[in-house]
């Protein structure tokens, strides 16, 4: 099954537990709020992200294209567009442990 990210296919609170692993450094400004809505949108419980992080909106060059891949403050924006989603933990996953250099963030509903 295929979906667009701001049109997830499933109920609300579908899910206990949702979450990206490099999915959302490749959402535009304009589609980011819209699909993090539906990720929380489907979640009854627990969100988790992991993405490429920097404090400032930071394009990143890949495979040639623009505007195709983003670091931010994906926690940072979860907890400015969500107050219902409180912080659990936060951490990074580095090349040495076979990660990409990702920052990670888990959060609850409450």
């Amino acid at each position: 099954m295929w979906s667009p990210g701001r049109e997830l296919p499933f109920r609300d609170r579908w899910f206990d537990l949702v979450f990206t692993m490099g999915v959302l450094i490749h959402q535009p400004e304009i589609t980011l709020p819209l699909v993090m809505a539906e990720i929380v949108r489907c979640s009854r419980r627990n969100v988790l992200c992991g993405e490429y992080f920097a404090e400032q909106t930071t394009e990143v060059p890949y495979r040639n294209q623009s505007s195709a891949l983003f670091k931010r403050n994906y926690g940072g924006i979860y907890q400015e567009l969500f107050p219902e989603l409180r912080l659990l933990c936060q951490g990074f996953f580095s090349r040495d442990e076979g990660w990409d250099d990702i920052t990670y963030w888990a959060f609850e509903k409450v």
